[in-house]
């Protein structure tokens, strides 16, 4: 037992090694190429008519580096996260059962489908909308000067795509407890009306403080919760609690 239990502890020293070099090449990779990053995550300010989008500011000589070692870092650790999964999965498997290990290999497929989505949602359509509302003359008058900077705006953009690609594996999480029969689904629709609360305090919370947002993150939100209950009927999960 001792020897298995040895064995167990060196498969997972050398998953964990992996996935720190992983972070620490992919780290590199991003801060090599953290031009086209910087690219993509100032774009959506350059659909604003009233800003200076060619330009930000930094407020210190080492705004500069302390943003893109962060950056490299934080995006490292985000392209990592397949091989973690896979090696989670490859390390939890062999004491799974045949129809858990299905369950988890769809949910991780389920995964990056819904973050890919939340991403492409976020960049195309809550991103601009809020900004544009945000930057507006109803909140900036036409006589006032707008001084972007450099960290606070890229991390601005960085920060609320993590959040909506976060908070976009609710079905994941809702089906997996039905799975478990930690809830049923009748429990689940009884409490509707309280998670559609809890997730109109969370929007409000993850978002910038305009209305706008908040409905744009709350609203699928809330079609990803029912739509959790319809899929989980739909294959039989969560009937017995």
């Amino acid at each position: 037992m001792n020897a298995s239990l040895l064995e167990h502890l060196k498969e997972l020293r050398q998953r964990l090694v992996i996935c720190v070099l992983s972070i620490l090449v992919l780290g590199i990779f991003s801060y090599t190429y953290y031009h086209y990053f910087y690219t993509l995550f100032s774009q959506p300010f350059k659909s604003i008519a009233s800003v200076d989008a060619q330009h930000f500011y930094v407020k210190s000589v080492l705004e500069g580096v302390i943003t893109k070692l962060k950056f490299a870092t934080l995006f490292g650790v985000i392209l990592s996260l397949p091989l973690f999964i896979f090696h989670l999965l490859r390390f939890v498997m062999p004491g799974l059962k045949k129809n858990e290990n299905k369950f988890l290999i769809v949910s991780i497929i389920t995964s990056f489908i819904l973050s890919a989505v939340s991403f492409f949602y976020g960049y195309f359509i809550l991103l601009p909308l809020s900004l544009k509302f945000l930057m507006s003359n109803h909140f900036i008058p036409s006589d006032v000067g707008i001084l972007l900077t450099y960290s606070e705006n890229i991390f601005f953009v960085f920060n609320l795509l993590a959040y909506l690609i976060v908070v976009f594996q609710l079905p994941i999480i809702i089906v997996t407890l039905l799975h478990l029969n930690i809830f049923s689904r009748k429990s689940l629709l009884k409490s509707s009306r309280y998670m559609i609360v809890c997730i109109m305090i969370l929007s409000a919370i993850l978002t910038p403080p305009d209305v706008i947002s908040q409905v744009l993150l709350s609203l699928p939100l809330i079609i990803l919760f029912f739509s959790a209950i319809l899929f989980a009927k739909c294959f039989r999960i969560g009937n017995h609690v």
